[in-house]
């Protein structure tokens, strides 16, 4: 999975971030990161950031 540094260091107005996606927390109850686990074939963090970079364009 890749991830974007295309902001990292801008200061320009027009590249602010305008969503956060917080993926951390144990998963105790669950047993596995629930960020990783697939649906249909895909990680859930990498459906929600793919839908967040789709949202925004």
């Amino acid at each position: 999975m890749k991830f974007s540094t295309r902001y990292v260091g801008s200061t320009s107005c027009g590249d602010c971030m305008r969503s956060l996606l917080l993926a951390g927390g144990r998963s105790s109850r669950m047993g596995s990161d629930k960020a990783l686990l697939e649906v249909d074939g895909e990680a859930c963090i990498a459906r929600i950031t793919m839908a967040l970079a789709e949202a925004g364009r």
